[in-house]
């Protein structure tokens, strides 16, 4: 039965208490979202247009995104770390 295909959502751990199940789109709310709309085949947006916009903007901007900003971070540390090694090991 698809009415009960729910979908998995992030939910905000800080406001796990106000989180409500019975509101999660299900995959037939979905595909009818997405028809409605008209399923354009060179659109990477289409959740846009969907029940799933505000979790799947959530997920990015507490999850994503802080993961990206890290790695970046961390990358640029090691970077910095063997140029500078490397500025040590030339010096005459």
């Amino acid at each position: 039965n698809l009415s009960l295909g729910r979908v998995c959502v992030p939910i905000d751990p800080n406001n796990c208490d106000d989180f409500d199940p019975t509101t999660v789109p299900t995959l037939s709310q979905l595909l009818g979202e997405l028809n409605a709309a008209g399923l354009r085949t060179d659109s990477e947006n289409d959740w846009e247009r969907t029940s799933l916009e505000n979790s799947i903007r959530f997920f990015r901007a507490s999850f994503l995104q802080p993961l990206l900003k890290a790695c970046k971070e961390e990358l640029e540390s090691s970077y910095n770390a063997k140029l500078q090694q490397s500025k040590n090991t030339l010096t005459w």
